[in-house]
């Protein structure tokens, strides 16, 4: 039996392991029991194999240190977006989704202008049960998190703790006669002009209510054809004001949204 005693990081571990059968003492490493046939024997002296068998505890304790300590020392995984820390839950929870999720904030605006891109905003909350089902069925699908990260900055808002914004966002949808309820899915521009949006979205078509993916090419088409028109219209976020955008420039993204703002999921 051999043990070992290893100071990791003011704590004391005391690691034992067997001389001989297969022990892994850390990842990669492995210790392998061969028996020696005495004619491999031949020309080594007991004083020498004496010297040999003393010099393996401290190895075997060295190699077990090693292995200890990167595993004490190794990194958790990193979150896949910027919501880590956050003291929403909800933010919270879409934290390790595979979206590079921003919280609201300047950053995420200043990273949409540097990229010149579309800002996908997602309004939610906890207790929101659809806003749950468009997370799981949606933003936790490798594939489409893949399109989103390669063409929109995302930004995730929790109604509860941010109720200020959320007001300022339902406002905003409801002034481009879009449903303003929850979840709420918009799209901005990188100055803040809310352009074009919806509610709910299924992860595929179903009764003639366009999939999340369909508004995703929409949205960026709009964006890339109707630039001047989004500037020039829209609602500003930062300052609340705003200009109706024509139906004729909504039926650009090749979707058409129903405006019942009585129905939940248009």
């Amino acid at each position: 039996m051999l043990a070992c005693a290893l100071n990791l990081g003011g704590h004391l571990l005391l690691v034992k392991t067997l001389s001989f059968p297969q022990e892994i003492l850390s990842p990669g490493i492995t210790i392998k029991s061969t028996r020696l046939k005495p004619s491999k024997l031949r020309g080594v002296s007991f004083g020498s194999m004496r010297t040999l068998l003393g010099k393996l505890p401290p190895l075997l304790c060295a190699l077990i240190a090693t292995g200890a300590a990167a595993q004490v020392s190794a990194p958790r995984a990193a979150s896949p977006n910027h919501l880590k820390g956050s003291k929403s839950s909800y933010l919270q929870r879409a934290s390790q989704q595979p979206i590079d999720w921003y919280p609201w904030g300047e950053e995420a605006f200043r990273k949409a202008n540097d990229l010149d891109r579309p800002i996908l905003l997602d309004l939610g909350a906890e207790w929101c049960p659809y806003c749950a089902q468009m997370d799981s069925e949606s933003y936790e699908r490798p594939e489409l998190a893949k399109f989103i990260n390669e063409h929109f900055v995302s930004v995730k808002v929790d109604y509860d703790m941010q109720p200020e914004i959320a007001a300022r966002l339902q406002r905003a949808q409801a002034y481009m006669n879009l449903p303003a309820g929850l979840p709420l899915t918009a799209f901005l521009s990188p100055s803040g002009k809310l352009y074009f949006g919806g509610g709910y979205f299924p992860a595929e078509t179903r009764g003639g209510k366009p999939s999340l993916g369909e508004m995703l090419e929409g949205a960026l088409r709009m964006f890339r054809e109707q630039r001047k028109t989004i500037e020039s219209g829209g609602f500003d976020v930062w300052t609340q004001e705003g200009v109706q955008l024509r139906e004729k420039h909504k039926e650009v993204a090749g979707v058409r949204l129903a405006h019942r703002r009585d129905d939940p999921f248009a």
